[in-house]
This record gives structure tokens, C-alpha cells and sequence, in this order.
């Protein structure tokens, strides 16, 4: 008896799944999203506003979209502990589009000149100081 080639098309394509969802799961459980993406906001931070980027907590989840949560982010002119942060915000949350999860990587890299597309976000206790111009 042979089997079609449908069958075999079925069975690879199961295996490639399979295959994928357990990539994704020991990628997760080997390099955790929220300490990435820590790692990436920070780092951009440091380099776009010549700031350092302080956060209590922040968490990650995907599903059902990409949603970034946090609290107590704090960015400090130059480390400067001597005078107020530049912003503080109590709690923030961002939700991306899925336009904006394809290019995040290549923005935060410095890959792409696009800004990331943000869908919602929703800053509680936000505060802005603008320090005196330096002469």
C-alpha cells in the first residue's frame, strides 16, 4: 500500500511544528523575554538619551499580543543621583502591534531608521523634568 503524498506533507509539517514549539519553549526557559527585553530598553536608553534607565519590575507576556508591563521606571541624566530624573512613571504599559513586533528587534538594534509602533500606552504618574540648559 502507498501513501499519498498528502500524508507525507501532513506528517512533515507536524514535525516542523512540533519541532518549533519545542524550540520556543527552551528558548523561553533558557533566555526569559522579560530579562531581554530589560536588557534592550536599557541599553537604548543609555545610548538615545545619555540617560540611565532604572525599572522596579517589568513583565512580558505574548499571548494574545505582545504586552509589556512595569513599574517604577526612572530615567536619571547621566546617573546624575543629585538632581530629579529627567521622567519617573509609577506603572506603564505598552501593547505592539504586530507591525511593530516584526521590526522591534531591528529598531532597538539600530537595524532600521523606523520608530516602533506602539498600539496603547498607558503611563500612571508620569513626571517630566527638563533640566536648565547647559551653557
Amino acid at each position: 500500500m502507498k501513501i499519498p503524498f498528502k500524508g507525507y506533507l501532513a506528517a512533515a509539517l507536524l514535525s516542523v511544528s512540533i519541532f518549533a514549539t519545542a524550540v520556543g519553549i527552551w528558548a523561553h526557559r533558557t533566555h526569559p523575554l522579560d530579562a531581554y527585553i530589560r536588557r534592550k530598553a536599557v541599553n537604548v536608553m543609555r545610548k538615545r538619551f545619555k540617560s540611565d534607565l532604572e525599572l522596579a519590575s517589568l513583565n512580558v507576556s505574548v499571548l494574545p499580543r505582545l504586552r509589556i508591563e512595569g513599574t517604577g521606571l526612572t530615567l536619571r541624566y547621566r546617573g546624575r543621583t543629585d538632581v530629579p530624573p529627567l521622567m519617573a512613571v509609577q506603572k506603564f504599559s505598552l501593547d505592539l502591534s504586530w507591525k511593530g513586533e516584526f521590526f522591534l528587534d531591528a529598531n532597538w538594534l539600530g537595524l532600521s531608521k523606523r520608530p516602533p509602533h506602539f498600539h496603547i500606552l498607558r503611563l500612571e504618574g508620569l513626571q517630566i523634568n527638563i533640566p536648565p540648559r547647559e551653557e
